[in-house]
């Protein structure tokens, strides 16, 4: 019997990391989260293309582990605490073909500059672009 348990939690263990690397679309809003770490919940999502992250207290992109997600078409990071997007992290994202960035506190610097370049020059539809000065 012992050896039947196991098998049955190898068996149910290998299931749900099949299943795991096979998701394509992801909802993590409304949690609270301010950081993703690279190496826990994204790691390995290399069929991820739609990321709904809204409503969290995410500052940066690079806290938002994107940079691993290859073929990730579709970014929903409206209402984080945004001031700055790294336009390099989004310039990364080849398969990228959709983004919403609204309802972010956006701080009207020159460090702003590289996101306001990208979106007026990607083919990306770039959503929530009204909150800010293009």
């Amino acid at each position: 019997m012992h050896v039947l348990y196991r098998v049955l939690l190898l068996l149910l263990l290998l299931l749900f990391i099949t299943v795991y690397v096979l998701i394509k679309v992801l909802d993590i809003s409304y949690n609270g989260i301010n950081v993703i770490e690279p190496s826990n919940l994204l790691a390995g999502l290399h069929h991820l293309n739609t990321l709904y992250i809204e409503g969290n207290l995410i500052h940066t992109l690079a806290d938002a582990a994107i940079e691993g997600t290859r073929v990730l078409a579709k970014l929903v990071i409206s209402g984080n605490q945004l001031t700055t997007p790294d336009a390099n992290i989004l310039y990364g994202l080849e398969y990228l073909e959709e983004v919403d960035v609204g309802n972010n506190p956006f701080e009207c610097t020159c460090a702003l500059l590289p996101f306001l370049t990208w979106t007026n020059t990607t083919p990306v539809l770039v959503l929530g672009s009204g909150d800010f000065n293009r």
